[in-house]
């Protein structure tokens, strides 16, 4: 019991023995601290009284400096004048140092408790790091070499009511003794097993009669053994072996103090076929040996140890080995995909996680991906993770699983459940397109397609080959119209419908004006004068002809020619002006006759 040791109470019946008590400053105050009696509730020999009360048996009390003078055994904690009972006995135990009044007998409670001890030893620390005399570690500064044990007791605590009856402090059988001090005979009653096995009458207190304490501590004292011959445990985990000689009851019993193995040990385990010592050495205070490891290797170890006994107990050694066996740390795989959905034509990341069960160091080995449709890929584990890229799948949803091949101290495992991961169609823009033109001209119209993926081409894709349109006829006036993708044309085949929608964009185009024309004018007779004639020049456009006469003795009104007089005569035929737009002048075509 280690810290500001000032509340150890409670209405039981309790033995601390072999106990190291080791009490350190109460914050600044450097002497401050008291092993608190326990509390019962009734007093020691008085009318109903049980069994109740505190035996220290062979403890040792250190301190954490020399010079602490407020230490003091035992009190109960009530408050100011009211009145406590209690039973605080101290056998056979070391003291650093304490305050030689014992008690605080300046405190209320006690005159109505009861106190006694007997010999109590004077005790020097031993030095900072080492073990004391139960085998425990002293951290104190040390310096202490039983102040204040051998100084003069209280007398005022009650009769413990039993040997101990006493008028004016001192006791009847043995008038030199104070009755906070015990003789050898009077302390025999307090020894462990005559303390805990005083019978007492059953009352509100008290519901055990007759408890044998020798069989139930030796219960207790052998109950570490395993019921079982074998045990499992992962590996790297900490594993603690107890050793311990299982004696018949508590042995030998000498001035109130069971007897306690001592002697040698040897641990062995037998590991793989190759025999080796993992631990030997001496029983400790308790007459136990601990063996501590975290390193033990994986598979089975079979472990056997060798007791060489002492003056008390015959040496032994365990009848059949005790099996631990070491296995692999279990793990946890899961998977889980970086991009979901994706669009087909891109690639699939996943990340697959091995977590171990228990500890921090991350597993490592291989971790195998498979697809539903039973492809699969490994890749290696780095940080407990391992990432997979997965290309040309299909549009449509894909399960994936993932399965850990296990590792250095590490079990395999897989994934509970698959993993889906969904395929979008990707989207192909097929664009219409027609050439600019001349009025008059054919259209000339086609189509683009762009977003095919990995290899796909048109033929993989369209049932047939995809061309533009336009509402524009030959002859519609020049101007700016729309092409778009042929709707016939975009028929896909099961692959296409599968991995691909289509969306249509449309261009646009021109149709220019200023298209070529000509005039169609036949050659004229020799007319005769004073006579008219009909001109029959026409333009390939249609557009109407006008005539003029160029040349001669003649007239042109419209179409009608009228000749005036003989010689040579020259007509022209012209068409030099298309409201539309939509041709250019014609080249104006003359012809020639002698009028008659």
């Amino acid at each position: 019991m280690t810290g500001n040791v000032d509340f150890m109470f409670g209405d039981a019946a309790a033995v601390f023995d072999h106990t190291t008590i080791y009490t350190t400053y109460h914050a600044s105050a450097t002497g401050s601290e008291t092993v608190e009696a326990q509390s019962k509730a009734a007093q020691t020999g008085g009318a109903g009284d049980y069994l109740s009360g505190y035996v220290m048996n062979r403890d040792v009390f250190t301190s954490q400096s020399s010079g602490m003078t407020g230490l003091y055994f035992g009190r109960p904690y009530v408050a100011s004048g009211t009145t406590s009972y209690s039973t605080w006995i101290l056998l056979n135990s070391a003291v650093d140092q304490v305050n030689s009044l014992g008690y605080n007998g300046s405190l209320d409670p006690l005159p109505t408790a009861t106190y006694a001890e007997y010999n109590d030893q004077l005790y020097a620390d031993p030095a900072t790091g080492s073990q004391d005399a139960n085998g425990v570690v002293f951290l104190g500064a040390g310096g202490s070499s039983g102040s204040g044990v051998a100084g003069t007791r209280e007398t005022t605590s009650t009769n413990p009511g039993t040997l101990e009856m006493a008028v004016n402090g001192l006791q009847t059988n043995y008038p030199t003794l104070a009755n906070t001090t015990l003789s050898p005979a009077e302390a025999q009653q307090y020894y462990p097993i005559a303390f805990l096995g005083t019978t007492v009458p059953t009352s509100q207190y008290n519901t055990v009669n007759n408890w044998n304490p020798t069989a139930a501590i030796a219960t207790n004292v052998n109950a570490f053994v395993p019921s079982g011959s074998s045990a499992s445990v992962a590996v790297g985990s900490s594993v603690t072996i107890l050793m311990r000689p299982q004696t018949p009851g508590l042995g030998a019993v000498a001035s109130g103090s069971y007897t306690i193995p001592t002697g040698t040990y040897t641990l062995s385990d037998n590991f793989g076929g190759t025999p080796v010592t993992l631990a030997s050495g001496t029983l400790d205070a308790s007459g136990e040996a601990y063996y501590t490891s975290s390193s033990l290797g994986l598979g089975m170890h079979n472990l056997t140890w060798t007791y060489s006994g002492d003056s008390n107990f015959a040496g032994s050694t365990t009848a059949s080995a005790y099996v631990l066996t070491v296995n692999p740390v279990a793990t946890t795989t899961t998977l889980a995909a970086t991009v979901n959905p994706i669009v087909y034509g891109q690639s699939a990341s996943l990340t697959a996680t091995v977590s171990p069960a228990s500890g921090s160091t991350n597993p490592s080995g291989t971790v195998t991906l498979t697809v539903a449709a039973g492809a699969t890929q490994n890749a290696t584990l780095s940080g407990g993770t391992a990432s997979f890229t997965i290309t040309g799948l299909m549009a449509g949803a894909h399960l994936f699983t993932a399965s850990y091949g296990g590792g250095a101290n590490f079990a395999n495992s897989s994934t509970g459940s698959s993993t889906s991961l969904t395929v979008s169609p990707a989207v192909l823009t097929v664009t219409g397109s027609c050439a600019n033109r001349i009025f008059g001209q054919p259209n000339s119209c086609s189509a683009t397609v762009a977003g095919y993926q990995y290899t796909d081409t048109a033929a993989t894709v369209f049932s047939g080959t995809p061309t533009g349109m336009t509402t524009a006829a030959r002859n519609s006036p020049a101007n700016t119209y729309t092409a778009t993708p042929l709707s016939a044309s975009l028929a896909l085949t099961a692959f296409g419908t599968t991995n691909y929608t289509v969306s249509s964009a449309n261009t646009t185009f021109a149709v220019a004006g200023g298209a070529a024309q000509s005039i169609l004018f036949a050659p004229l007779p020799n007319f005769a004068h004073g006579a008219s004639y009909q001109l029959t020049a026409r333009a390939t456009s249609g557009l109407p002809v006008t005539y003029s006469v160029i040349s001669g003795s003649a007239s042109v009104t419209g179409s009608t020619l009228t000749v005036t007089g003989t010689g040579p005569v020259t007509v022209q035929a012209s068409q030099s002006t298309d409201p539309t737009g939509d041709y250019a002048a014609a080249t104006p075509v003359s012809r020639s006759f002698t009028a008659q």
